[in-house]
């Protein structure tokens, strides 16, 4: 009787962490309308979990999305912008305001403050970033920033691949952005950091 107890409990606490698993696998967050997946496949092998999001608000306006997805949860905005572990950066576009144009402005003012004027230095990478977005940015797309340890940033939009930036210290200036001390938005950089 106390064996077949025993072997209750087990199947019991077995079906209990594999319901556990799936809802986590499939779990999801909403922010400001959107569906924020908990996971980001990022290849047939590897899988980074959601750190953080936020909106980026121009005049109470959600303009875009923030999603930091990284397989650690204790690291503060310097750990996470120096970090040579594969991390992922996901936005969401959700004003019809955003066009290739204005992401672009915002990308070379955001590298302007993150690098406090040192822009010149990754002006080059930075326009064959943006110059890889072949066609408009509207509403509704995401656009993935994926860093790998071969120190490498490689970039998607809606899935596609557009190109790969080389370079930790691209990485550390691009993620700086949104995390550095200097960010667009301390109140996004805050949502970012506080997790999930």
């Amino acid at each position: 009787m106390i064996l077949y107890n025993f072997e209750k409990t087990i199947l019991f606490i077995g079906i209990f962490f594999s319901l556990s698993f799936v809802n986590q696998a499939t779990a999801q967050i909403e922010l400001s309308g959107t569906e924020i997946p908990s996971y980001l496949e990022i290849n047939s092998k590897d899988t980074l979990q959601l750190f953080g999001a936020g909106a980026r608000e121009i005049l109470w306006l959600d303009v875009y999305l923030v999603v930091i997805y990284f397989n650690e949860s204790d690291y503060n905005s310097e750990e996470l912008i120096l970090s040579n572990k594969t991390m992922g950066l996901r936005l969401y576009m959700k004003s019809s305001l955003v066009s290739k144009k204005r992401i672009k402005m915002a990308i070379e003012r955001g590298f302007n403050k993150s690098t406090q004027g040192n822009y010149k230095k990754y002006k080059t990478r930075i326009e064959q970033m943006i110059d890889s977005f072949e066609e408009e940015i509207y509403k509704n797309d995401v656009i993935d920033l994926i860093y790998f340890p071969s120190e490498e940033t490689r970039f998607y939009k809606n899935n596609q691949y557009l190109g790969t930036i080389q370079g930790a210290d691209f990485k550390q200036a691009l993620f700086g952005i949104w995390l550095s001390e200097h960010a667009v938005d301390k109140d996004l950089k805050e949502d970012l950091l506080k997790g999930i």
